[in-house]
């Protein structure tokens, strides 16, 4: 209510069922740790662009008033139900009304503080949801490092998001490369998803726990990647190039 909302120490953007999706404030960089999260190696092991150099609060500060000015981005704080301590990020960016088309991605930092097992999907669900319903995309589209974030892919699938291909050279850190899984969910699937669940995109967190549990053993994007490697060996022999 009113009186719980005036209680908060915090603004809440998007509200959900066990998280709330929050625009950062410059005390979170300190108070969320929010700048130490991208110095974690074990947060930005899969992380393409973070991880490189170090980051500090004042480079964190300089990224919050570059985003206050970016209209091609919408980036959440991730905040547990009730609990003032975010525990990740997630983003819309690229964000282009001429395309209709944005980019998705999170990053789940905190995992000290005690949240749902379904956050960080309900969070992705939230935001997806904000980029049909209110920004007017038709298209949200994201990458994910695979095969090591394959699980994660296919709980995405839940929420719309299809594998469209895996890129075979994504991206590299150090002398490692990895492939990188390409998935989208267009705004017709959504509007599926959502009538399908009697006009609720994120059916709960009880449901979604039943989902999870009844997901087949091999996600789409495993079963893409066993005929992708099929018939590009079958094609290519055929042009003696195998």
């Amino acid at each position: 209510g009113d009186g719980a909302a005036a209680s908060r120490p915090y603004s809440v953007f998007i509200e959900g069922e066990t998280v709330d999706l929050c625009p950062p404030m410059r005390e979170d960089v300190l108070g969320s740790r929010w700048f130490d999260w991208l110095n974690d190696f074990e947060t930005t092991r899969y992380l393409y662009s973070q991880g490189i150099y170090p980051n500090s609060p004042e480079r964190q500060y300089r990224y919050l008033e570059r985003l206050n000015e970016d209209p091609s981005r919408i980036v959440l704080l991730i905040r547990p139900k009730g609990n003032p301590v975010a525990i990740g990020v997630v983003s819309l960016s690229n964000i282009n009304l001429s395309y209709r088309s944005a980019d998705i991605a999170i990053v789940r930092a905190a995992r000290e503080v005690r949240s749902s097992p379904f956050a960080v999907l309900e969070a992705m669900a939230r935001i997806t949801e904000h980029a049909f319903e209110r920004v007017g995309v038709e298209c949200v589209r994201g990458w994910t490092t695979y095969p090591e974030l394959k699980k994660f892919a296919q709980r995405l699938e839940l929420i719309g998001f299809q594998t469209e291909g895996v890129i075979r050279f994504g991206w590299g850190r150090g002398y490692t490369f990895y492939e990188s899984a390409v998935g989208s969910c267009l705004l017709s699937d959504y509007l599926r998803i959502r009538d399908i669940r009697g006009g609720n995109f994120w059916p709960g967190e009880k449901v979604m726990k039943e989902l999870v549990r009844a997901l087949p053993e091999k996600g789409f994007v495993d079963h893409i990647q066993e005929t992708l490697a099929e018939k590009r060996a079958e094609y290519f022999s055929k042009l003696r190039m195998v």
